[in-house]
């Protein structure tokens, strides 16, 4: 019976995700593919219609971040990847890959910040001027 509710829940919470979702910044087919390049070391580990994600949600959705997405109820080998490498079942979680080594971030006002500290071009143009 839980089981079922928690699904119920899930699912109206994706739905509301998905009737809120914000306006996506417009970017250039250039910025989008040299996006693509730093996206490729930011993996997020979810599942749909958790409710600690959907504020993420919206601010991957408003940067017009393409940021690969695990499922960890749909697909066992993301569950298995995120225990084996982060220690524990936890969404959402933002793993960081750099040169330094990885970080994970999980805690989505931490991950939401990230975002935004590095994406958001009105953050890094201040940031540059």
């Amino acid at each position: 019976m839980t089981r079922i509710m928690r699904r119920s829940i899930g699912v109206v919470v994706h739905l509301l995700s998905l009737m809120t979702r914000p306006v996506q910044i417009a970017r250039s087919e250039q910025e989008l593919r040299l996006l693509a390049q730093e996206l490729k070391h930011l993996r997020l580990y979810d599942y749909k219609g958790c409710p600690d994600s959907m504020r993420v949600h919206h601010t991957l959705h408003r940067l017009n971040l393409d940021v690969q997405y695990c499922d960890i109820r749909r697909r066992q080998v993301h569950c298995d990847d995120l225990l084996s490498q982060y220690g524990s079942l936890h969404a959402p979680c933002l793993r960081v890959e750099s040169p330094t080594g990885v970080q994970w971030i999980d805690q989505p006002d931490e991950i939401i910040r990230y975002l935004v500290e590095h994406f958001d071009p009105q953050v890094t143009q201040g940031a540059a001027a």
